[in-house]
């Protein structure tokens, strides 16, 4: 089973099943897939169809391991106000030592540090567990919020991808970053 994980402010919840109940509403709002190809998930039974493929969290050939976490509030777990607030996501190849990763943090939520602070719990995750060589994201270029997020986490742009992805009636450049593996002294 995959491990939770903490930060300072948040918990990151294994993504299950039964998550999407949950997900579902907050996943509505457009504001989130301005700058993916991903649309509004259809309905809910969509979702958990989606999030019970995911929860096997390795891909059919057994190459790539599918890490996903909810994300909360510590301490809202139970109440009545918004107990999510997005999620974090890793595709790791196993054989290349590599993740892909990905993060969403809900609207109401923006601008609080919360994407950084989560993405970093999984980050340290990562390196610490899958002996990753690099991370890396890919981002629309028009996202100026996402690029500075990773360039605060310690990512470096490393190529301009141009007509990456064609997506709600236009093309999306997309910048690709990584984040190398720090590395480890041995000095006494």
């Amino acid at each position: 089973m995959q491990p939770g994980l903490s930060s300072v402010r948040l918990l990151l919840e294994p993504q299950v099943t039964s998550h999407a109940d949950e997900m579902f509403l907050h996943l509505q709002n457009p504001a989130l897939y301005t700058y993916i190809p991903s649309d509004v998930p259809q309905n809910l039974v969509a979702l958990r169809l989606r999030y019970t493929r995911q929860e096997s969290r390795r891909s059919p050939d057994g190459s790539e391991a599918w890490l996903n976490w909810i994300v909360r509030l510590k301490g809202s777990i139970g109440s009545d106000k918004t107990p999510c607030i997005g999620f974090v996501q890793a595709t790791v190849c196993l054989q290349e030592k590599t993740a892909l990763v990905a993060y969403t943090v809900f609207q109401e939520f923006w601008r609080h540090g919360y994407a950084k602070e989560a993405l970093t719990s999984m980050l340290d995750h990562l390196f610490a567990h899958y002996d990753l060589s690099a991370a890396e994201a890919l981002i629309d270029t028009r996202n100026i919020a996402s690029t500075s997020l990773v360039e605060a986490v310690g990512f470096t742009q490393v190529e301009f991808l141009p007509q990456a992805d064609f997506f709600k009636g236009e093309h999306s450049d997309e910048y690709r970053y990584r984040l190398d593996r720090s590395p480890i002294s041995n000095s006494a």
